[in-house]
């Protein structure tokens, strides 16, 4: 392969932007963080940092990234950056292509961050109920309105939360007691959470917990809330914003 500009191996990257990229590679850490040294992460973090201008791929010599590694985190060697190299290789995260220059001497590796495949088997409920399209859940969440929140009879609906985790549906009925909201919102956290690989039921359970917390505080304060969906909408997407930050500041890629 001729070496050149990182521009010319677009064709490489793997994925649509940055943000995508930082989700597989959230999920990746997720399961293997503790596979690699402290000194080996720092090598991944600082790889990470030059994965903008072609998302995912990165055209720089180890000198360069071992100068980067020293700059922004610590020193580390050159066979520490070699061993993380084999690793990440090894657990499908990444690929490395040699490169030559015209005269045919060895120029810098290309790295090439592949797409984290979740090899998770996929719950009863992820299987027989795939998460609607976007626009579907939007136009349900804008149609609903606050007076939705006056009380049904729970036990007339309980079969439509046969895929809803018990944890959130017991949580969900303190606030109301409509199973179809119930689902809804559950649905709202399982759309957003599509990229989110490394996500178990419970963590979603988790997340949207949370996020009922802080609609029932703003309830509880006289919040006016025409479009409850849309609100809940907001709230589970601001969390997940603020764990995506805290990701990205950990591991030192920068959006």
């Amino acid at each position: 392969m001729r070496s050149g500009q990182i521009t010319q191996f677009q064709s490489y990257s793997q994925f649509r932007d940055l943000q995508e990229f930082n989700h597989h590679i959230e999920a990746f850490l997720f399961k293997h963080k503790r596979d690699f040294t402290k000194s080996e992460l720092i090598c991944l973090k600082t790889l990470l940092r030059f994965c903008a201008k072609v998302v995912g791929v990165i055209n720089a010599s180890i000198s360069t990234l071992l100068k980067a590694a020293q700059a922004k985190f610590s020193p580390v060697s050159e066979s520490t950056f070699h061993r993380m190299r084999r690793k990440a290789v090894k657990l499908g995260i990444l690929s490395v292509h040699s490169t030559k220059r015209k005269d045919q001497s060895q120029s810098s590796n290309l790295w090439v961050f592949n797409r984290w495949i979740n090899d998770t088997p996929k719950t009863t409920s992820e299987q027989s109920e795939p998460v609607p399209h976007q626009e579907k859940i939007v136009e349900q969440m804008t149609s609903h309105k606050t007076s939705t929140l006056l009380k049904t009879n729970y036990s007339l609906k309980t079969r439509s939360l046969k895929n809803v985790p018990e944890s959130f549906i017991s949580y969900a009925k303190a606030i109301w007691n409509d199973p179809s909201m119930t689902k809804e919102c559950y649905r709202v956290v399982q759309l957003s959470t599509k990229f989110y690989f490394h996500y178990t039921d419970e963590d979603r359970a988790q997340l949207g917990r949370e996020a009922l917390s802080i609609l029932f505080r703003k309830l509880k304060n006289g919040k006016k809330m025409d479009r409850i969906f849309g609100y809940y909408w907001g709230i589970v997407n601001r969390l997940l914003d603020e764990r995506h930050f805290e990701f990205l500041e950990e591991v030192g890629c920068e959006e």
